[in-house]
């Protein structure tokens, strides 16, 4: 049966070492898209609830981010105020969240549909400006979720809105650890002194690691860490290990020394730790088909024979686009060819099933998997990659893309909308420093660490076991 949920490329796959993109026809189309979005959802004046989500993946929150992804870049955005429009864009999702009473304590661990979120963004926001004040109370509020989130009794529950008992502590992108450790990243990464410690990231990495080992475990699984929610094991960046794994990566653990090239937290002691991670990639690894793709949950291998399996979903959320950053990473953590080959046959795989129907957004957009293209650009610097994410932009504007149904619910937010296309155009004039939101593969983003200091310092309470 033919796969109707993407178009056919058009394109050839010739390229030079010249090449670079047509920065006009970047600047006008983002110019384009953030008008249509200012447009259609500009906060009211009066703070009516217009924006029921509020959150990073759907809300307001993810509007303000690509404002203030504007505003970081070095390219001139002043036309479109984006300083202005962020702090609009953030002051209305908090508005939102007080009237909405979304103060749960598992809001309060979530980055993309939680409050955590919103005040990672804020706070990064009010450095900006700069606002101080502001700055503060927001880091105080996004704080407010770790002491929660490094719990590991998942059996916890606590009653959210409507009645309903719902789990507290993830280990997820979405609403989990993963999510929380992304914020603490990019939190670090943007505002100076860093908030989080070394020490502070590595006692949630532990937490993640632990919850990980028990449902291995517990399922006595061939995976040295599995991150079950709802009864399956996913393996794609929104809900499953990829993103997980990749939080643990970009952590302290994998700090090098750089005069012996030792990991700086990895000693004798810890070394299991480290081991469960890396073999956790490598057992995903073994996963990936002849054509780079993986399908969505490790229940989903389970289907024999093959041939009956599943078609895999190129998909940010579910599928191989997101797992790519994983390997990416690992590709320069570990330093082993393989985990480049398999980031090289995913990219190849969206370069010949990746123009999605579904819309210009990150999670399962033409967006979303242009990005991984970049990204992988970014780490070799070969010029196909390039020319193939500048592809997906182009392809934006083609009358076979703009002939589609206006479908989406939430066509100007940052993970299924305008907002994460914006934000992807953005790094496309600067590719050498791209970044899909919240999963960077540059590990840049952490405090730097005294290595006499460093060496085993207060690590023997985070054996595991």
């Amino acid at each position: 049966m033919a796969d109707n949920t993407y178009f056919e490329n058009p394109y050839d796959d010739n390229v030079d070492d010249t090449y670079s993109v047509n920065a006009p026809y970047l600047n006008s189309l983002i110019r384009h898209y953030v008008r249509q979005i200012i447009e259609n959802t500009q906060p009211h004046p009066e703070h009516e609830q217009t924006d029921p989500k509020a959150n990073m993946f759907l809300g307001n929150t993810g509007i303000a981010y690509m404002f203030l992804k504007l505003q970081q870049s070095p390219h001139n955005f002043t036309d479109l105020q984006p300083n202005s429009y962020a702090c609009d864009y953030i002051l209305d999702a908090k508005f939102n969240t007080r009237a909405m009473s979304m103060s749960n304590n598992e809001e309060r661990c979530a980055l993309l549909k939680g409050t955590a979120g919103m005040f990672c963004v804020s706070a990064v926001i009010a450095s900006e400006i700069p606002n101080d004040l502001m700055k503060n109370r927001d880091l105080a509020c996004f704080r407010s979720g770790f002491e929660l989130s490094a719990q590991l009794d998942f059996d916890k529950k606590a009653t959210g809105r409507k009645g309903y008992e719902q789990i507290i502590a993830r280990d997820d992108m979405l609403v989990g650890r993963a999510g929380y450790l992304s914020g603490i990243y990019f939190i670090n990464k943007h505002i100076e002194p860093k908030e989080f410690t070394n020490m502070e990231i590595i006692r949630l990495c532990q937490s993640v690691i632990k919850s990980g080992r028990n449902a291995a475990q517990k399922k006595g699984s061939k995976f040295p860490l599995l991150f079950p929610l709802h009864g399956c094991d996913h393996l794609g960046a929104l809900h499953g290990m990829s993103s997980i794994l990749l939080a643990l990566l970009n952590s302290p653990l994998f700090y090098r020394n750089s005069q012996t090239d030792n990991f700086i937290n990895i000693n004798v002691s810890s070394k299991g730790r480290y081991q469960y991670i890396k073999d956790s990639i490598d057992r995903l690894l073994e996963l990936q088909d002849q054509h780079g793709n993986f399908l969505s949950a490790l229940e989903d291998y389970e289907i024999p024979p093959p041939s009956v399996r599943l078609t895999p979903i190129i998909r940010w959320c579910h599928g191989s686009p997101g797992i790519i950053y994983l390997f990416m990473r690992a590709a320069v953590v570990f330093r082993e060819e393989k985990y480049l080959d398999a980031a090289r046959k995913i990219a190849d795989v969206i370069w010949e099933r990746g123009l999605l129907k579904s819309g210009p957004g990150l999670c399962h957009g033409i967006a979303g998997n242009g990005y991984a293209l970049l990204v992988l650009y970014r780490l070799t610097k070969e010029k196909r990659y390039l020319r193939r994410a500048y592809k997906f932009a182009q392809f934006l504007t083609t009358p076979e893309f703009m002939s589609l149904p206006d479908s989406e619910d939430y066509k100007y937010s940052l993970f299924e909308g305008l907002s994460g296309a914006v934000c992807f155009l953005v790094d496309l004039l600067e590719p050498l420093s791209a970044s899909f939101p919240f999963m960077d593969i540059s590990g840049n983003c952490i405090e730097p660490i005294d290595v006499a200091v460093a060496v085993g310092a207060d690590l023997s309470e985070l054996k595991i076991e």
